[in-house]
């Protein structure tokens, strides 16, 4: 179990620092793209970069809620039920997680199928697979 949680830990880790970088990213191009604005010399790609930034950062985010049981509930309504109905609810809800997760990750798979031979209006050299 050591070896589990020691990966689990590093796994939290990676999702940090992703979600991190993320973030410091979408900053940027956020600032970039008001600064060039404000210059009167807006650069176009950075709505579209934007874009894709905070759909990164809300899976990232999202998977590292999940790790760390932060995602949407409800305690209040779990800690007023028995005790021996707490579990099998808790169980049933981290399975309703972990469910979404498979059904993103096999609706992502489909886009990316359908995605393939497209790029980015604003940077055309950029893949529209890579960004999904």
């Amino acid at each position: 179990m050591k070896t589990l949680a020691v990966i689990r830990a590093s796994l939290d880790r990676v999702l940090e620092a992703i979600v991190v970088v993320l973030m410091i990213a979408l900053a940027l191009v956020v600032t970039a793209g008001f600064a060039s604005r404000l210059m009167n010399m807006p650069m176009s790609w950075t709505g579209e970069v934007a874009a894709t930034g905070l759909a990164w950062l809300t899976y990232y985010g999202g998977a590292l809620a999940a790790s760390k049981g932060a995602h949407i509930t409800c305690p209040n309504i779990v800690n007023m039920m028995p005790p021996a109905l707490r579990v099998p609810v808790i169980v049933v809800a981290e399975v309703f997680t972990i469910a979404f997760f498979v059904l993103l990750a096999w609706t992502g798979y489909q886009v990316m199928v359908i995605l393939e031979g497209s790029s980015l209006v604003s940077l055309p050299s950029v893949s529209q697979q890579l960004t999904q």
